[in-house]
């Protein structure tokens, strides 16, 4: 799976005209993961392993996460990375029945 979302953000970044920032690409990848449940309700996130997973530097991946916490979709905890709120694991389950 990390090589396909390498290959997104590759694509990506290599598009001409307007291209998506670092934080919003990572932000996909993320929240796609949650909806097909490759990230459980529960699961701690750390960054750093998000980071090398993407390719990407600590600060997309961090705004990123912050992005996903306003939408209630994870919990930053202070100094132990984010938690995946609980209530995901109907949306992906949703999502894959409308697939």
């Amino acid at each position: 799976m990390a090589t396909r979302d390498n290959r997104q953000l590759a694509r990506n970044r290599n598009r001409s005209g307007a291209t998506a920032s670092l934080q919003e690409l990572a932000y996909e990848v993320i929240k796609r993961r949650f909806t097909t449940l490759e990230y459980r309700p529960g699961e701690h996130l750390k960054e750093s392993s998000i980071c090398l997973e993407l390719g990407l530097g600590r600060m997309p991946v961090h705004q990123a996460l912050k992005r996903l916490n306003v939408e209630g979709m994870v919990q930053v905890l202070p100094r132990k990375g984010a938690a995946i709120q609980t209530h995901i694991a109907s949306f992906g389950r949703s999502i894959k029945r409308a697939i």
